[in-house]
């Protein structure tokens, strides 16, 4: 049996507004590709990450109703096992590696993985911790991040936010202004932390970093497609790029230079590493609102 006999673990490094929804959706239609009870675990990072602990509680609260109910003998409520079966990960993270070890079992299967975007947070010892625990289940880690326009990042998350409550798209702007530098949206658009996380711990040829911009050029999306599909052995269809997954509405507001630019220099130090990585000719091609910064 080869090293790679057990199948390979793709662990989702976000980023939040950059298509991870769309690959989901993409890889449940590939062969060889077996999905779990969900898209997005929040496993590892409910158990990292200060600003996601908080839904730990409820998490377990509404395991531990269910648990009532059915010692009460009622019927277990709609979702009740998928609850039970997170709380148990949050519980014991080892049932978190077994389970997806045990997925990676079922005939035909070559990859699995879990594509939460706030995994972008999780620090080189936890990333460390999912490949060894997984490789002693005979399974191979392989690293997944794809990295969008700081700018457009933050914008499309302020418009999710904005549409969630209903407000006018006038209020664009001021939304934007209002969150660029908050630190949930610092943490989720600074790249360069999870760039260097990720290569701390994955060797080159165990992780996907892409970018959004050409993961939706349809020129460059089977391309893109067919690295990772390459990299998880796994073969690769044709792509849906008429689709977008969670998208926000633009309406007819765009945001004004003064507020791009202000944006993107709080990123400077995100775009420089990118470009350090990339190059700052690929970079400034797929990012206009780079030119503010390189």
């Amino acid at each position: 049996m080869d090293e790679h006999a057990g199948g390979t673990f793709l662990l989702g490094l976000g980023a939040q507004k950059a298509g991870t929804t769309w690959l989901s959706d993409h890889l449940r239609r590939t062969p060889g590709y077996t999905p779990g009870f969900m898209k997005e675990y929040h496993v590892l990072d409910v158990l990292d990450v200060d600003d996601e602990r908080q839904r730990r509680a409820p998490m377990l609260e509404r395991a531990a109703a269910d648990l009532a109910a059915m010692a009460a003998g009622e019927e277990p409520a709609a979702g009740a096992g998928t609850r039970l079966q997170r709380a148990s990960m949050l519980a014991d993270p080892r049932r978190y590696h077994d389970y997806f070890a045990d997925l990676l079992r079922r005939p035909g299967t070559r990859a699995t993985g879990d594509l939460t975007p706030s995994y972008s947070l999780l620090g080189a010892e936890r990333l460390a911790t999912v490949r060894d625990a997984m490789a002693a289940r005979g399974a191979r880690t392989v690293a997944v991040l794809l990295m969008r326009d700081p700018v457009e990042r933050v914008w499309s998350a302020a418009r999710m936010h904005m549409y969630a409550n209903q407000d006018s798209p006038e209020v664009a702007e001021p939304a934007v202004l209002e969150r660029f530098a908050s630190p949930s949206y610092d943490a989720r658009t600074r790249y360069e932390h999870t760039l260097a996380a990720l290569e701390q711990v994955f060797d080159a040829d165990m992780s996907f970093v892409a970018f959004y911009e050409e993961l939706f050029d349809p020129a460059r999306t089977s391309e893109v497609l067919g690295r990772l599909c390459a990299t998880a052995e796994l073969p690769l269809v044709d792509p849906d790029t008429d689709r977008r997954s969670n998208a926000t509405p633009r309406d007819r507001t765009t945001l004004s230079e003064e507020v791009t630019a202000t944006v993107a220099r709080h990123y400077a130090a995100t775009y420089a590493a990118v470009a350090e990585r990339y190059g700052a000719d690929r970079v400034a091609a797929l990012w206009p609102s780079a030119r503010h910064v390189l």
